[in-house]
């Protein structure tokens, strides 16, 4: 690209006698001002190419660059200094935004390309229901609930029905596994906790542990767990988006 530095002064001056006529000037600046403006816009934005100063008296004239064109009869240096740093300026948020918005598609298409077929999501989240309904149809100890996969599946289903379930139950068991595991085998830990740490920490595990002994209630009250959940429809089980 041709920069201002190395451009023939005519060439640029005549640029410069096109902004002049534009403006509407012609008759105002004479032969000897044109020179100098010809030479200090050089002098001052060297690295501009004179494509960049067309787009700029072009974008100024469509009132693009969001300041003042109106020069009110006075071109001078301070006005082609206001309208080169505003197309500069609109010159890098462009440059931002394609930038932005090429990375934002990159990501998405990135996103797209890690995602599963729809059968596939859904014969995995059949496996890890299944795996959860055979722990806590066979075992006391608590299975995390990872993601709420199992919570929300149940409430697409119908299975969580507060009029059904005894959520004061629910709570209460929480309640008193989270104060048997501050005080044992989560002591530790509670202890390197601040009291307002530990609070917040209990109430997550309270909700947790809650939530867990309503749906082992749900699936042990089932006469076949696997049988309900191999006849539920696949848009039950992961809704489309």
């Amino acid at each position: 690209m041709q920069h201002f530095k190395n451009n023939d002064m005519n060439t640029l001056k005549g640029m410069i006698v096109k902004w002049i006529y534009m403006l509407g000037l012609t008759n105002k600046i004479d032969e000897k001002d044109i020179i100098a403006l010809t030479k200090i816009t050089q002098e001052l934005f060297p690295k501009i190419t004179l494509k960049q100063l067309e787009l700029a008296i072009k974008y100024s004239m469509q009132g693009t660059l969001g300041v003042d064109i109106e020069c009110y009869g006075n071109f001078s240096p301070l006005y082609i200094s206001k309208i080169l740093n505003a197309y500069l300026k609109f010159s890098r948020e462009k440059i931002h935004e394609v930038s932005w918005r090429t990375k934002s598609i990159e990501r998405m298409d990135e996103q797209r390309a890690l995602e599963k077929p729809y059968h596939e999501e859904v014969a995995d989240i059949r496996k890890i229901v299944t795996l959860y309904i055979e722990r806590v149809t066979k075992s006391h100890d608590y299975m995390g609930d990872y993601n709420n996969t199992i919570w929300e599946l149940l409430k697409r289903a119908g299975m969580i029905d507060p009029s059904k379930i005894n959520l004061e139950e629910a709570d209460e068991w929480a309640d008193n596994r989270v104060k048997l595991e501050s005080m044992s085998t989560e002591a530790k830990r509670y202890n390197r906790m601040s009291p307002q740490q530990k609070e917040k920490e209990m109430s997550l595990y309270k909700k947790l542990y809650g939530r867990y002994y309503v749906m082992k209630k749900v699936f042990r009250t089932m006469s076949n767990p696997l049988e309900w959940l191999n006849q539920l429809p696949n848009e039950t089980i992961y809704p489309k988006k």
